[in-house]
């Protein structure tokens, strides 16, 4: 029987056998982990610890910062749609009491126009009535005058006299303001005087002395021939009137013919 034959290797060449150098270097490295969790690693993880920390504290402060800027947000928008609302409040106030404020000026102004023009009709009525007063106590004598002289007549009579002052300012009364201060006293006195003139035919005056047209009567007449001319006759303009009626009806009811009707009748 053959026995096979082994290297045998030395136990200072065995990496698995430790030897002194390797005692030492595990010692050394004991050492320095030693080292490094005593004096190296603990200030680092402190130091990485802090950090996490002030990182954890600035994502709480944006988390909150932000929590802020939205609720400063929401408050800023309120603010806004409430001073939106209290903007539109005060111009609907501002509307309403300008249109009242309007409405009582109008009211006022009206009041005050009212107030104005009755003064003024009352003011008026006053004058007018002083003015007709005066001239009842001084213009009597003047007008009476005056309208014998324009129609041809003394009218010294009392009565007829009388008449004459009591029509003219009748007349002066009764009539617009305007016209009575425009017309003159001689004019209405002269206007009383020929409807008082005694004419002879019923509802006829005597024509002035002036040859002009008394007020409402259009009807010329001549007493000699018993002829009258209405107006847009043949010989109205050209005839000089002696009586003046305000109708034809007057005219032919007080004794007149029509021109020009009797050569017609004759033929």
């Amino acid at each position: 029987m053959i026995t096979p034959v082994t290297d045998v290797i030395p136990l200072a060449s065995n990496f698995l056998v430790p030897n002194g150098t390797f005692i030492v270097e595990l010692i050394a490295f004991v050492i320095i982990v030693f080292l490094l969790f005593k004096y190296i690693v603990p200030p680092i993880d402190r130091a990485m610890t802090a950090r996490q920390d002030a990182i954890r504290q600035q994502f709480a402060d944006l988390d909150k910062a932000k929590e802020d800027a939205n609720s400063a947000k929401d408050e800023f928008e309120s603010q806004i749609a409430d001073a939106r609302k209290e903007a539109a409040r005060i111009r609907e106030d501002a509307r309403e009491q300008g249109a009242a404020i309007i409405a009582e000026m109008r009211e006022q102004a009206q009041a005050e126009a009212n107030r104005i023009a009755e003064h003024g009709k009352s003011q008026i009525e006053a004058e007018r009535q002083q003015a007709i007063a005066s001239l009842r106590a001084e213009v009597g004598t003047l007008a009476t005058g005056l309208a014998g002289r324009i129609v041809g007549e003394s009218l010294e009579d009392d009565a007829r006299q009388s008449r004459v002052v009591e029509r003219f300012l009748t007349e002066l009364e009764t009539s617009d303001p305007v016209a009575a201060v425009q017309a003159t006293p001689a004019q209405q006195a002269q206007a009383a005087a020929v409807a008082e003139a005694p004419t002879g035919f019923p509802g006829a005056v005597q024509a002035p002395a002036d040859g002009s047209q008394p007020e409402g009567y259009v009807v010329k007449a001549n007493g000699e021939s018993m002829l009258y001319h209405a107006p847009g006759g043949r010989w109205y303009d050209t005839t000089q009137a002696e009586y003046w009626f305000k109708s034809e009806e007057d005219a032919v009811a007080a004794g007149f013919t029509k021109a020009g009707t009797r050569k017609k009748s004759a033929q």
